[in-house]
């Protein structure tokens, strides 16, 4: 209106302003209350949301397609508590390629993706405790050949964006129905993140590293 511009001018001048507004970065308001929900008595619920799967999974009467996606579950869930990676790398591990099991049970496993593999082109190698490798191992001795080919080198079934979609619904139902908790695959990051900085406040650089962010910025932003 300054420069006496026409209405059609002003019109595309406000569409490009408009797109140059920043982001919001941060944490949404859904994902907010969601953590805020995660009290200390929530919090262990999620942490036992595992163990909890595999004693009802291993029920004398429970039918072996049920106990079968419970152990699935119960992998997935305590995988991505202590290695935090984005649900498209979640759903695409490998066997001896993204995931390595040593073959003693005591020692730790390891999770590597290239960075070419990752949304932010940051390489990942995290660590998988003893205890997580654990249920991954009777997940694929009770479960896997149930659910799928088991000399396929996937870890979980999932060819398909549908199936990761699928995978999604299946943990959020389970979580909830044991726990009362509201969570979703991709929130799992988050709660990675809470859970070490309750512990260790202010040590974003940690949280850095386990979430993959490039910039320590971003970590701060959100957490």
């Amino acid at each position: 209106v300054y420069v006496h511009a026409d209405a059609a001018t002003i019109k595309t001048l406000s569409q490009y302003f408009a797109r140059m507004q920043p982001k919001h970065i941060g944490l949404s308001e859904k994902n907010e209350k969601n953590l805020r929900d995660l009290d200390d008595r929530g919090k262990a619920m999620l942490l036992a949301v595992p163990q909890m799967l595999i004693k009802r999974a291993l029920q004398a009467n429970r039918p072996r397609r049920q106990m079968a996606v419970d152990l699935k579950i119960a992998a997935v869930v305590g995988l991505i508590l202590y290695a935090p990676v984005r649900g498209e790398n979640l759903c695409a591990i490998r066997l001896g390629h993204h995931l390595t099991i040593p073959p003693d049970p005591r020692a730790d496993g390891l999770l590597h993706f290239a960075a070419h593999e990752v949304k932010n082109r940051i390489e990942i190698t995290l660590t998988v405790p003893s205890e997580v490798l654990r249920i991954i191992r009777l997940y694929m001795a009770h479960a896997r050949p149930l659910l799928m080919d088991p000399t396929l080198p996937m870890l979980f079934p999932i060819s398909k964006r549908k199936d990761q979609d699928f995978l999604n619904h299946q943990v959020k139902k389970r979580v909830r129905d044991l726990t009362g908790l509201n969570v979703n695959i991709h929130l799992f990051r988050h709660i990675a993140a809470k859970l070490y900085l309750d512990d260790h406040p202010g040590e974003y650089e940690v949280v850095r590293n386990l979430l993959g962010h490039t910039r320590i910025q971003t970590t701060i932003s959100f957490y």
